[in-house]
């Protein structure tokens, strides 16, 4: 089974958690996206699908003028408040497929944790259309390693038995091949960041409460693999340790 990419519409419904449970991304990930973009102070920023501002706040007060999109005004509502004191930052509730953006309005377009959400059959052509002459895409996700983690690995098997929508751990190969058969862009740059994030008990079944598979069951049975996940969590010492890798695709025009 494929991504249900209707799944996107439940992060709103769990903006809180979603926000206090998700972990943050690397400082020197953003800073190697704003080395290689080449941007400028005062230059434009469109950060797609930015939630409740994980990533928007560190570009935030760089000297940027930066626009939030995303579709969940519940998220937009967090991310103005971790935004507040920078007034170079506003928020536009919508999706990127279907924005009223004027042509050629963006140095730089960001996402985080969320381009696979995008159409893929209209993502590079409306990036296209947006971005002004070498401008560039950084797409980012955070991956947690299941394979070094014994715990990951329970988890999966407890999501593999209980989430029909559950998608296995993914890396970055199925939109570098989308973006290589966009026929407009190329991969200028792939870097990876490998660190750990220390959760309580409490804040990781949150995030499991966050996920879209998750929410995607009825409310008996998210109940019952809550319990599960629980268990899970309940033979685990605290703090308990989760390996990330973020991995980051600096994209350009191949005209560019």
């Amino acid at each position: 089974m494929g991504l249900d990419r209707s799944l996107k519409n439940t992060f709103g419904k769990v903006s809180e958690l979603y926000d206090s449970s998700r972990p943050s991304y690397p400082t020197v990930l953003i800073n190697d996206v704003l080395a290689l973009s080449k941007i400028k102070k005062g230059d434009e920023i469109l950060d797609v699908g930015c939630g409740s501002g994980k990533a928007t706040v560190l570009f935030g007060g760089r000297g940027y003028d930066i626009t939030g999109l995303d579709i969940s005004e519940n998220l937009l509502r967090i991310a103005e408040k971790k935004t507040y004191d920078f007034p170079e930052v506003k928020y536009v509730v919508g999706s990127f497929e279907e924005n009223s953006f004027p042509d050629k309005s963006f140095d730089l377009i960001i996402s985080a944790q969320a381009w696979h959400w995008v159409d893929p059959d209209k993502s590079y052509n409306v990036a296209d259309r947006l971005l002004k002459k070498g401008g560039s895409l950084a797409l980012f996700w955070n991956f947690e390693i299941y394979e070094i983690s014994e715990f990951l690995q329970e988890l999966e098997q407890l999501f593999i038995g209980n989430c029909l929508k559950y998608i296995p751990q993914q890396d970055t190969k199925s939109i570098e091949d989308r973006i290589e058969r966009s026929g407009l862009f190329e991969i200028y740059q792939k870097v990876d960041y490998i660190w750990n994030e220390k959760f309580t008990s409490e804040r990781y079944l949150n995030l499991v409460k966050s996920l879209s598979w998750v929410n995607s069951l009825t409310a008996d049975k998210i109940d019952d693999l809550l319990n599960e996940v629980e268990l899970l969590l309940q033979s685990r010492k605290e703090p308990i340790n989760i390996p990330y890798e973020s991995s980051l695709l600096m994209v350009k025009r191949k005209e560019d």
